[in-house]
């Protein structure tokens, strides 16, 4: 189902499968396949499987569910929360979790009590002389307790359907460094001026043909001729900067299963490519295509791990692949709102009790800030305001381009902070003795949202005649394809 994506360099065709049609086919389908997950009960979980569902579900992995100390500070997640726009109702989430917290007690001394009194009866039994009214006695407290341990197990599984599930979409706490309000760290370069009017990227595309719209999808586009050579030069030239920072070249699957994506705490409703399911598959079965370059794909290969040699953190690895999420905007054709591109993302997984979160984000914004000002191309560096973050998130710092043509900055990099709130819902882990492990803790970095840069470049770059220049870091790399 896939187009092929023409490159012209020198009058030779450079061929690259790009799954337009497929993306926008999946882009077709994803609501319906997304609505028919929401149809079930509003809280199902691919994540996690409440105990009435035990016997009939296939478990992959049960997140680490330990919610009592994140509810002791109410009065910090109600402001998390509020900062963040949502209307969750944090006071009754955690008056659920503690009375399912009382009723796991109480089932506990009913079993305890059920286990002494077959003791006793089996003792008694053993005995020549039996009493037997005692014997009935035993019987009558032993189906009573039978009785309270079915119902109070009922119980605990209705409070499970909402408590639970309730407290896993509860997004991450914010870091101490996110506010109400964006804050722009510093910018670099000068605004570009012209002594013209500045064309959009697609007109300056159309105008060499080397940008096109085709009508399977208003975000489906070919890039051609220098344009499609130059997304390559833009892969191996921050390839190139971050692997000199130490970190590890990665490759990472295009399709990742519900209970990975809603491991990540990602939005599978709004943010993610559903597939087509089978009748017979459940919740947790369910694929979804993210790309390579994706959090998901990173997250997968590190779920129900275990770092046994903590000499090896931090790890840092780095990847190029495609990333898809469904746009916001279908009526706007531009590189700027497209449904899938090439991605340079890493991942940085460190343990939070010996190595310091602020010296590696220091490392992280040094490898991205040095890459970019190299282009010579305005941007600015702003911490987002808790609105403006993913659930997942903590902090994030977001590098944004000008676009000329609109004034608007577009996100071209993105920092985020994780602390380990993926990791313990994926049981990412590193061994500290013999008998104990800590969960990791994680900064993803999206280093390139390449479309965007395309984009950015051209119009950043642009002459009067419609040509534009690329910046003089990326032609070493454009030569040599």
């Amino acid at each position: 189902m896939a187009f092929q994506m023409i490159y012209l360099k020198h009058g030779q065709h450079i061929l690259r499968n790009v799954a337009v049609s497929f993306c926008n086919k999946v882009a077709n389908f994803s609501s319906h396949a997304n609505n028919a997950v929401v149809k079930k009960e509003q809280n199902t979980s691919a994540l996690y499987v409440s105990g009435n569902k035990a016997t009939t579900t296939f478990s992959v992995l049960s997140p680490y569910l330990d919610f009592t100390k994140h509810f002791q500070d109410i009065g910090r997640l109600e402001a998390n929360v509020k900062l963040r726009g949502l209307d969750t109702d944090v006071r009754k989430l955690s008056s659920m979790w503690t009375e399912l917290k009382e009723k796991e007690s109480e089932k506990e001394k009913l079993e305890k009590e059920r286990t002494s009194i077959a003791k006793r009866m089996k003792d008694r039994a053993k005995l020549k002389d039996k009493n037997v009214k005692e014997m009935e006695e035993f019987k009558k407290q032993g189906k009573e307790i039978r009785e309270q341990l079915k119902s109070i197990t009922q119980e605990i599984w209705d409070l499970e359907e909402k408590a639970v599930i309730g407290a896993l979409q509860m997004p991450n706490v914010l870091h101490k460094s996110t506010h109400e309000y964006d804050k722009e760290l510093f910018k670099l370069f000068e605004r570009p001026k012209y002594d013209f009017q500045a064309r959009s990227h697609v007109e300056l595309g159309r105008i060499y043909q080397e940008l096109e719209f085709i009508d399977a999808s208003p975000t489906a586009y070919y890039l051609k001729g220098r344009l499609a050579v130059l997304e390559l030069a833009c892969n191996d030239y921050f390839l190139t900067n971050f692997r000199s920072h130490g970190y590890l070249l990665h490759s990472n699957p295009d399709f990742a299963k519900a209970v990975i994506v809603e491991g990540c705490g990602v939005n599978i409703d709004e943010r993610v490519f559903a597939l087509g399911s089978h009748e017979s598959d459940t919740d947790s079965n369910l694929q979804y295509l993210v790309g390579g370059g994706s959090l998901q794909a990173f997250a997968a290969y590190f779920t129900k791990q275990v770092i046994s040699n903590p000499e090896c953190l931090p790890q840092k690895l780095i990847t190029v692949g495609r990333h898809y999420t469904p746009p916001k905007v279908l009526d706007n054709p531009g590189l700027f709102f497209t449904g899938q591109s090439t991605a340079v993302n890493a991942l940085v997984l460190f343990p939070s009790q010996t190595i310091g979160e602020e010296l590696l984000l220091n490392e992280v914004l040094m490898a991205l800030v040095q890459s970019y000002a190299r282009l010579n191309l305005h941007f600015r560096l702003t911490q987002y305001s808790a609105q403006r973050l993913e659930p997942q998130e903590s902090a994030a710092i977001g590098l944004e381009m000008l676009s000329p043509h609109t004034g608007e900055y577009h996100e071209v990099g993105r920092i985020s902070l994780y602390g380990d709130f993926i990791s313990r819902r994926l049981w990412t882990l590193s061994k500290t003795s013999a008998s104990s492990a800590n969960f990791l803790s994680m900064i993803h970095i999206k280093i390139c949202h390449v479309s965007r840069l395309l984009a950015l470049i051209m119009e950043n770059g642009q002459k009067e005649d419609g040509s534009y220049q690329i910046p003089k870091c990326l032609t070493t790399y454009v030569d040599k394809l």
